[in-house]
């Protein structure tokens, strides 16, 4: 399951020069300030549709790193043409002949053009998929096996792209086209000692997709990928060294990535322990966790604090439409340095936001707290007022 995580970070060599396939989730552009901000990069675009892709900032485009969506849902599909290829029938039929039973084909709803046919071993307790990506002509064969104490076994045809995989999953890689019949025995050799957990062809998508989340939860515990990771992946896709403003770009993408995806999955967790969300287009949550990024939290405040320009209220075309962005944006800058201080010496993000709202006049008395979260992560969510209530 990690070389099909791997691939759709799309930093293999012959994934990285397709279009980024993104945060599936980022559901809104990051505040035009963040965009004309000196050192930071362009975001996602606005409204970005599930399954849709949408190009990434110019800096991490020249990396060649995509960020992925941190779940994803198979969704049964028709055998497409793909399946006519001459190696895909060969590596179906020698999986067959080891006692693989097909599953079905599938694609992913939250990426465009990846296509991919499961198969399990019931006897052993492995499972196969062979997939394929986008513009790549060699189709890939994953075999794995999950176990009680869950311990991961992979071996894959896919070549190495540098990313770290979890402490519990052993890998091994397969050189030159796949031998099902080699790659099956090296699982099991390897998976010794371990008691699998029992696999049929219905439960196929259920180990798939947690499988997945499993695995893209590492990552989100760590905070995303290392610099040395994103060295190793631009080596491995045949990229030139990056420079350390283009890693902490893409470390910063990934900052910001976990910190709305987690807020959302604390939103969740509220509303499931009996919570209540207020409906109101003009306020907004605001969650705050141990991932929550510094910047993002500012933004949301500044969008409070200060008053937005738009455009719409200019009228005389003498550049003071101009002007009263270039101030918005150094007072948001101020915020944000103000934010990342308070946050840099707090015990913890949820006392360090209580403090920074303490530090705004008359802030306090406009933010409820809705309530807090203990699990899955401790966390609290505040209900900002409107601009300038």
């Amino acid at each position: 399951m990690w070389t099909f995580i791997q691939g759709v970070l799309g930093i293999v060599a012959a994934v990285a020069s397709v279009a980024a396939l993104v945060w599936w989730w980022l559901g809104r552009r990051l505040a035009k300030r963040r965009r004309d901000a000196p050192g930071e990069s362009t975001t996602p675009g606005e409204s970005t549709a599930p399954g849709e892709s949408t190009a990434p900032g110019e800096s991490t485009a020249n990396l060649g790193v995509n960020l992925p969506p941190f779940r994803i849902t198979l969704t049964p599909s028709a055998a497409s043409a793909w399946e006519d290829d001459a190696e895909f029938k060969r590596l179906a039929g020698e999986l067959a002949q080891l006692g693989y039973e097909n599953c079905g084909d599938f694609s992913i709803e939250q990426i465009a053009g990846v296509v991919l046919r499961g198969f399990c071993h019931r006897r052993e307790s492995c499972a196969a998929a062979l997939y394929k990506y986008p513009s790549i002509d060699d189709l890939i064969l994953d075999i794995n096996r999950a176990h009680v104490d869950r311990h991961m076994c992979l071996v894959s045809n896919a070549p190495e792209a540098g990313i770290d995989a979890p402490p519990n999953k052993i890998t091994e890689r397969s050189n030159g086209p796949a031998n099902a019949a080699e790659m099956h025995n090296r699982l099991l050799a390897i998976s010794e000692g371990h008691e699998a957990i029992a696999l049929t062809p219905k439960l196929f998508p259920i180990m798939f997709t947690a499988a997945y989340a499993a695995e893209m939860d590492a990552l989100l515990a760590r905070g995303g990928v290392s610099a040395e990771e994103i060295k190793r992946s631009a080596a491995a896709g045949g990229r030139a060294a990056p420079s350390d403003t283009e890693i902490e770009l893409v470390r910063g993408q990934w900052r910001r990535a976990i910190s709305e995806f987690l807020d959302q999955e604390v939103l969740a967790a509220f509303v499931r322990q009996g919570g209540s969300l207020p409906v109101n287009g003009e306020r907004r949550t605001l969650v705050v966790h141990e991932r929550t990024e510094a910047s993002l939290f500012a933004d949301k405040l500044a969008e409070v604090v200060f008053e937005e320009p738009h455009e719409a209220a200019f009228e005389d075309g003498g550049g003071a439409y101009e002007v009263a962005c270039e101030e918005y944006s150094k007072q948001s800058e101020r915020l944000r340095e103000q934010v990342a201080a308070v946050f840099s010496q707090a015990h913890d993000m949820v006392s360090g936001a209580e403090q920074m709202l303490a530090q705004i006049p008359d802030m306090a008395k406009k933010i409820e707290v809705l309530g807090t979260v203990k699990n899955p992560r401790r966390a609290r969510i505040f209900w900002l007022p409107a601009s300038h209530e």
